[in-house]
């Protein structure tokens, strides 16, 4: 097919769109970073790097708190150097991120301008929370950087060849971004996966065992290092005293009932998206049918709790806080006594909105070779934040251990974009309107 004018003039008009949504990322970013006040944990680590050393603040954190040595030793120089240098870093890490995923997941122009405007949305206050420096680092620069450590990955679908310095390259993001328990567990599973699918396609690269190797070792790493079972000692102590006597089945219990109350107690922005898109799609493929239904139900809802929270703010009225699903029991000193309490119906209604959301996500699907990649994206962020049940930190960690999850919908949001846009052409959501609603 030759291209036309109209055709050239419509691909100049998507990357001057998806520039400008990006350069709309990179202003919100920078009014983010001038606004946004140090607080947290960035004022007990400066006290730190104002009395230590590099490697005697590494020594101390290693044996004490922590197996994150990597973004230990980061923080440590982000701290010493001016407060611009994080700044920038920071936003230009997160403009590479949505590069990242347009190779990744092979978006055109329009889909990376729409998922740069998404990000403008992104929750982050958990970050901000626990102290700007310490919070991007540890959650949005691993992520980043295992962003990165999957590009091998593509590449040998791809065909593509690969260089001596790729196995460096690559091979020091994976490092890095595995330098984090949740993502070191994330990569390793991808790899996993994907060696047995490449190995299917007699398409194996030493590359690929090369990076999975790393992943292995770093999430070993981080499971028996000193540092990190210290700092579990200490968190039993401080945040969960009886938490070493909870058995498996309640640990994982408690997984699901903080993650499906979070997702649908209070007003979630990926959630929302993510559940509006796949309803979307559902209705323009299947028109009515019982997973667009349900879909629907969890929309309303969400829409619902979106209300309330618009009610709460004009009138001070309390009901957000009768939609919690959980009680949480503390005693004199703040420390949790027991598990999560679950506090009926909500938390019933809550489990039955995830499951139905689960169901649509499944029939949103031709085939199950279609559905791998998504479901494996999808998966992976969920189990990233029902983990957090193995954590006596369970509740004071909050709402940063959703990140991987709320990137991960994010990303399936992407995909359903994808497949609207391509039923219609042009006029996709015209063509389409009266079937969807």
């Amino acid at each position: 097919m030759i291209p036309t004018k109209t055709t050239k003039a419509k691909d100049v008009w998507k990357r001057r769109a998806a520039l400008g949504s990006c350069g709309l990322l990179f202003f919100a970013l920078c009014m983010f970073h001038i606004v946004t006040k140090e607080g947290g944990d960035t004022i007990i680590f400066r006290q730190y790097v104002s009395q230590w050393g590099f490697f005697e603040f590494l020594s101390h954190r290693f044996h004490t708190f922590t197996g994150r040595i990597i973004w230990e030793g980061v923080l440590y120089l982000i701290l010493k150097a001016p407060a611009w240098v994080f700044s920038w870093m920071n936003i230009a890490l997160i403009l590479g991120g949505v590069a990242l995923c347009k190779y990744l997941m092979e978006w055109d122009f329009w889909e990376t301008g729409i998922f740069a405007l998404l990000l403008l949305v992104f929750p982050v206050n958990g970050l901000v929370e626990v102290g700007i420096q310490p919070g991007f680092i540890n959650y949005v620069w691993a992520l980043v950087l295992s962003l990165a450590a999957l590009v091998p990955l593509k590449m040998v679908q791809k065909g593509s060849s690969v260089s001596w310095y790729h196995y460096f390259l690559f091979g020091t993001a994976a490092l890095a971004g595995c330098n984090m328990e949740q993502m070191a567990a994330i990569v390793t599973s991808f790899y996993l996966v994907f060696l047995v699918y490449f190995g299917q396609t007699k398409k194996l690269c030493p590359i690929l065992f090369v990076q999975l190797a790393i992943g292995v070792v770093s999430f070993l790493f981080l499971q028996t290092c000193q540092g990190n079972a210290m700092r579990m000692e200490a968190e039993i102590l401080t945040k969960w005293p009886g938490f070493s006597e909870l058995s498996m089945g309640e640990k994982i219990w408690n997984g699901w009932n903080t993650t499906v109350n979070h997702l649908y107690s209070i007003p979630n922005e990926p959630v929302l998206i993510f559940s509006s898109t796949l309803y979307l799609w559902l209705r323009v493929k299947r028109k009515r049918s019982i997973y667009s239904f349900l879909a629907g139900g969890v929309v309303l809802w969400l829409i619902l709790v979106w209300g309330v929270k618009i009610l709460e703010i004009l009138f001070d009225i309390g009901l957000q806080d009768k939609m919690n699903g959980i009680l949480v029991l503390r005693d004199e000193q703040g420390r949790m006594t027991a598990s999560p309490v679950p506090v009926a119906p909500f938390l019933f209604w809550y489990s039955v909105l995830a499951l139905a959301t689960m169901a649509a996500v499944a029939g949103s699907f031709s085939n199950w070779k279609e559905a791998g990649f998504y479901l494996l994206i999808l998966g992976a962020g969920f189990a990233s934040r029902m983990v957090m049940g193995f954590s006596p930190t369970l509740i004071a960690s909050n709402i940063r251990t959703f990140l991987f999850f709320h990137f991960s919908l994010y990303l399936a949001a992407m995909h359903y974009i994808h497949q609207i846009r391509l039923i219609g052409g042009r006029d996709a959501f015209q063509v389409r309107a009266k079937c969807i609603f």
